[in-house]
């Protein structure tokens, strides 16, 4: 289960960090060979903002995120198959070289369109689960994609996210977004659910939290007609957000 809420946080993430980590590449690798001259293999402004974004937040010089971003590579690729890390390579593009498309690497591979796409899904998922002491410049890069990427969650989430973790209330978010207030619960339920949020306690009552775990306890399959009937003045919300955190923990 947690697996599936991890492919569901990370459906837009997948497809952007893969792009990202060939034109990475290829930045270090033209830098390498003092090439200023190249065409990027992503092309828009906005792509290359960001990457130059991401290198200077390292705080480090270019020879030393070059070197550390290939040593990094390449114990990457030691820890995949043969056909993993020859697919990824097959991609790459740098110096003198250009990766192949993506019609020549199905030929290549023998696979159909899907299970191309499947199998770019399934390898920019591994590095979602790369360790950051091992690999730190992979893993913030990815970590950085994912913030990109809303983290997961729809636009209007995030921002909720962002006022809720400031202290601010439901009514008080609702009213300065000109929202309604079941919007920002809401907004709460995808947080705990797609990024497993640990602020929703705040939002509902201790007592009916522990009586809900209680309940769902002893019987995991209760629904909330009948919940409501056993524990006073309980609300969808709160029975909602002890199924969703259940849920992550067992399942």
């Amino acid at each position: 289960m947690n697996n599936e809420l991890d492919q569901l946080r990370y459906s837009a993430t997948k497809p952007l960090f893969w792009h990202r980590l060939i034109f990475t590449t290829q930045v270090f690798s033209e830098y390498s060979n003092n090439n200023k001259h190249y065409l990027p293999y992503l092309s828009s402004l906005d792509d290359q903002q960001s990457l130059k974004k991401w290198l200077g937040e390292q705080g480090r010089s270019m020879d030393e995120l070059t070197a550390d971003w290939f040593k990094e590579l390449r114990a990457f690729f030691q820890t995949l198959l043969p056909k993993e890390a020859d697919f990824i390579a097959g991609h790459l593009t740098g110096y003198n070289v250009s990766g192949s498309t993506s019609r020549q690497m199905q030929e290549t591979f023998g696979l159909s369109q899907k299970h191309y796409a499947v199998f770019i899904d399934q390898l920019s998922y591994k590095s979602a689960r790369l360790d950051g002491d091992r690999y730190p410049l992979l893993k913030s890069l990815w970590e950085t994609t994912h913030m990109d990427c809303e983290e997961g969650l729809s636009h209007s989430a995030r921002i909720s996210k962002h006022l809720l973790e400031e202290g601010k209330g439901i009514e008080e978010i609702a009213r300065r977004r000109k929202l309604k207030a079941n919007t920002i619960k809401e907004h709460i339920l995808e947080c705990v659910l797609i990024t497993d949020w640990p602020y929703f306690k705040r939002y509902i009552r201790a007592q009916h939290f522990t009586a809900c775990h209680e309940l769902l306890e002893t019987n995991p399959s209760v629904k909330y007609a009948e919940a409501k009937t056993l524990i006073d003045d309980l609300d969808f919300f709160t029975f909602r957000l002890v199924e969703i955190e259940r849920m992550r923990r067992y399942g």
